[in-house]
Formats: C-alpha cells, sequence, structure tokens
C-alpha cells in the first residue's frame, strides 16, 4: 500500500471512531433522559450531547443531538423555580433549537418540525417569564414557529402537529388565549387549536389541564365543562396517561388537582 493509502486508512478509520463515538454519547443521553426526574442525569446527560456535538461528524445525528439538548432544558426549566436560572435554561433551549433548524435547513436541505416546535415553546416560555410585553413583543415569532412546525412533518416522517402529544395546537391555543385582539389574540381559535390537541394528544395529562385552563376563563357553561374535564382527570392516575411522559404527567397532575380544587370545589358553579 502507497503512502497516500495508509494515510487514507488511517483518517477514515479516525473519522468511523468518531463517527461511533459520538452515537454512543447521544445513545447514553437517550437513557439518561429516561431519567430525568433526578437533577444529576439530567446534567449528565447535557455533558454527554455536548461530547457528543463535538465529535459528531453526521448532520442527522447533529440535528437529534441538539433537538434532545433543547428539550433537556425546556424540561430543566420546569424542575426551577422562576428565577435567573429558569430562564437561562431557556435561552439555552433556544439556541439548541435555533442550530438544529440551521443544521436541518444548510447541512441537510430539509426542515424539520421538531426544531420549530421547541424553539417556538422554549421562547413562549422565556417570554412569559419575562413578562406581558416581552409575550407581545415575541408573539408573531412564536406563532410563526408553531404554524411552520404543524405545516412540517419530523425527522421520522411523521405529522409535525403531532410533536410532544399535540404541542404545537397546545402552546398555540394557550398564546392565543392571553393575547388581546389587537394583537392577534383570538379566543375562537383558542379553543379550537386547544380541542385538537385535547383530542388527539389525550394520552398528555397538560392537554387536559390546558384545555380546561382555556375554558375556565369563558362562558358559565365553559367553566363548567372545565372543572367537569378537571373532574375526570384529577380522578385517574398518571400511569393512565402516556409511560414516556409520566414526569411531565406527574407535574401537570399536581397542578390540576389544585386548579379542581380552587376554581371548582371552593368556588362550586
Amino acid at each position: 500500500m502507497t503512502r497516500w493509502g495508509i494515510a487514507f486508512c488511517l483518517f477514515f478509520a479516525a473519522f468511523s471512531a468518531r463517527a461511533q463515538s459520538a452515537a454512543i454519547l447521544y445513545d447514553q443521553a437517550v437513557q439518561l433522559y429516561a431519567s430525568r426526574n433526578q437533577a444529576i442525569y439530567v446534567d449528565q446527560a447535557i455533558e454527554k450531547l455536548q461530547l457528543a456535538y463535538q465529535s459528531s461528524a453526521d448532520a442527522k445525528l447533529a440535528y437529534k443531538i441538539k433537538v434532545l439538548s433543547s428539550r433537556l432544558y425546556i424540561w430543566k426549566s420546569l424542575t426551577l423555580d422562576k428565577g435567573s436560572l429558569r430562564q437561562k435554561a431557556l435561552q439555552q433551549a433556544i439556541r439548541d433549537a435555533d442550530k438544529a433548524k440551521e443544521i436541518g435547513l444548510i447541512d441537510l436541505n430539509q426542515e424539520f418540525a421538531e426544531a420549530y416546535f421547541y424553539h417556538g415553546w422554549a421562547l413562549y416560555m422565556w417570554s412569559d417569564a419575562e413578562g406581558e410585553n416581552e409575550i407581545l413583543a415575541r408573539r408573531r415569532d412564536i406563532l410563526l414557529d408553531l404554524g411552520t412546525s404543524i405545516y412540517l412533518t419530523d425527522m421520522d416522517q411523521r405529522e409535525g402537529a403531532a410533536v410532544e402529544y399535540y404541542g404545537p395546537y397546545r402552546v398555540s391555543a394557550m398564546l392565543l388565549e392571553r393575547l388581546p385582539d389587537l394583537f392577534d389574540g383570538s379566543r375562537k381559535r383558542a379553543i379550537e387549536d386547544m380541542g385538537r390537541a385535547f383530542k388527539k394528544g389525550n394520552d398528555l395529562v397538560e392537554n387536559h389541564l390546558a384545555y380546561a385552563q382555556v375554558l375556565m376563563n369563558g362562558t358559565l357553561k365553559e367553566r363548567r365543562k372545565a372543572c367537569t374535564i378537571l373532574n375526570q382527570l384529577t380522578a385517574r392516575s398518571i400511569h393512565d396517561f402516556a409511560k414516556d411522559r409520566l414526569f411531565e404527567n406527574e407535574i401537570s397532575m399536581k397542578k390540576a388537582r389544585q386548579t379542581f380544587e380552587l376554581a371548582c370545589l371552593q368556588e362550586p358553579l
């Protein structure tokens, strides 16, 4: 074998080892994500994803790394009280999702729903914590992200609307319901979008809770319907719902019980 042939073989071997290392690190992060209810595993997963991204030479894997990293930071924000640490986690979730958008558009020459949804969701949560002025300023960016995610498919060619159990419809409804009419708000569309998420993604506790919350701000008939939804929801166990969202369901069920007690039991309709 010539000197150039040997050099090529060494380069290819190093390239293959690097790609394999990135894939292994990603798989390890996925396993740690399954135990995200423990903060130490979240931090370990994030660290492995950072290392995987640095050594990844495959654009598809790089996209998946950034999507999972965004999801992890969003989850991390849910476990933190409102404050600078929570906002920093959401800012990183936004950056990771934005990078995933870029990888899809430039490196893969195809856009996917996950990157747009997680970007829009994280931006909504960050803006919500910053206050009404930020929500108003960012509303169209958020709605564009969510609308784009519905229009696209995910990386596995499934409908984009189904990401996170019809999350694009859920987050869209939450935003549209709170916006004034003069600033793109629409209660009618909010109820329609949340109804879609509730019917199609009823395996997620958050969709039941969010639907009830949207209805709770309406007419007496709508408020009674909200209490019926909450009553039926809180009578169930979190184990009746999506197993891969057990920890999210646990948080949402706690909020649902508090909402039911305050809105439906203490002040009967």
